[in-house]
């Protein structure tokens, strides 16, 4: 790994530990999640650049900014670049960001040069009064292309009192460094979290006598296994509590210094080779995650962007009260009401991907295996940039069914 990634994923990592626990909070316990965390620095660093006095101040407060950068380099800035031109041997990503501004709303030319050189941030002058219809196509077209025809619609109306829409996506897939076994694929049965610890009959994919980087957090209770991409770059870091009900704690106690605890752990490991295990085996998953991303923001303290009090002056300059929308709205209240997150992620038996085919039977079961690592109860997933000590998404999976294949 070299120095300087280090540095920079050590200072992104707690924004990206804060803002999937607020999710999953939210969220609530025994629900399958994915947080593109990745994806939400690169949105916020985009309304930073829009924003100034006490509104950039409590962005900065929330995303440490002070910490990431300095008087010689943005290294965040750095990073995003290097993940837009596909920078990780392994995985295949598609990190974007467009803003489409109102014609009515002054933008600066400065503000754009700014995030599309240091963040790659496209800006579009458009008619959202006039040419609601035309724009959100445009806007959804512009999606379609930038996941890799994933998406297909994000908008579903028009709106033609839109001041100013920005979307940011981000996609991945990989292939694994030594795929699982088709042949061994069987039907397992997974337990999900809760009361009523639910049994569900799911598709376990399987690998057998391979080494993987192994830890076990003794103090926490939970065994972790990292699996890795082609070209050992990028990782899915697994978390498997050694009880079915224990996740939800384990995620509230989460921390930089958590992960830090089993990234290093896991280096170790496979400094010596990594832990040898009979069968290695993890459910086929698939999973779109939707959700509000506005309480979760306002909850971690970045309020005003979101609020008439916002000040984005880097965006369009001081401003007064001579402009108004079509609801009598004043420019000088201008701000970003909402705040959508829309994450597909899921695997198979060869990587990462955003689809999977389910095929199942019936074959032995694997209670009578020793020294193995089965994730057949609710776990925690981390995709990992392990180049840049980057953490690109975190989720959990609690209850995986047919309907997610």
């Amino acid at each position: 790994m070299n120095s300087q990634a280090l540095t920079t994923g050590s200072l992104t990592t707690p924004f990206a530990v804060n803002v999937f626990q607020q999710v999953a909070l939210q969220q609530g316990p025994y629900r399958n999640l994915t947080v593109a965390t990745s994806g939400v620095q690169h949105a916020m660093a985009v309304l930073r650049e829009a924003s100034a006095g006490q509104t950039r101040t409590e962005i900065d407060r929330v995303m440490h900014s002070h910490m990431w950068m300095d008087a010689d380099q943005d290294v965040f800035s750095t990073y995003i670049a290097a993940m837009r031109q596909g920078r990780l041997s392994g995985l295949q990503l598609k990190l974007a960001s467009g803003l489409w501004v109102d014609k009515a709303l002054p933008m600066r030319r400065s503000f754009q040069e700014q995030v599309r050189q240091s963040l790659g941030t496209q800006t579009r002058v458009v008619d959202f009064a006039q040419h609601a219809e035309v724009t959100t196509r445009g806007v959804n077209n512009w999606v379609t292309a930038h996941t890799g025809e994933q998406v297909q619609s994000l908008l579903y109306q028009a709106n033609p009192e839109l001041w100013a829409l920005f979307v940011s996506v981000c996609c991945f897939t990989g292939q694994w460094q030594v795929p699982f076994d088709l042949g061994l694929t069987r039907r397992a049965f997974f337990t999900s979290g809760g009361a009523a610890q639910e049994l569900s009959p799911i598709p376990m994919m399987y690998i057998q006598n391979h080494s993987m980087p192994f830890y076990e957090d003794v103090s926490r209770g939970a065994e972790i296994i990292e699996i890795d991409f082609d070209g050992q770059q990028a990782s899915l870091v697994v978390v498997l509590p050694d009880d079915v009900n224990k996740l939800p704690t384990i995620e509230k106690k989460l921390s930089a210094h958590v992960l830090a605890e089993w990234f290093s752990g896991l280096e170790k490991s496979r400094a010596k080779g990594g832990r040898r295990f009979h069968q290695v085996g993890m459910p086929k998953y698939f999973n779109r995650s939707s959700f509000d991303l506005l309480p979760t923001m306002k909850a971690l303290g970045v309020g005003d962007v979101f609020s008439e009090q916002a000040n984005m002056e880097q965006l369009t300059g001081p401003v007064g009260n001579n402009v108004v929308g079509l609801n009598g709205d004043s420019l000088a209240n201008f701000h970003f009401n909402t705040a959508y997150h829309d994450v597909i992620f899921g695997w198979d038996e060869t990587g990462a991907r955003t689809h999977v085919d389910l095929t199942m039977d019936r074959r032995l079961t694997d209670s009578l295996i020793q020294n193995q690592f089965v994730a057949n109860h609710s776990f925690l997933f981390i995709l990992r940039d392990r180049e840049n000590n980057e953490i690109l998404a975190m989720g959990r999976v609690a209850k995986p069914s047919r309907r997610d294949f």
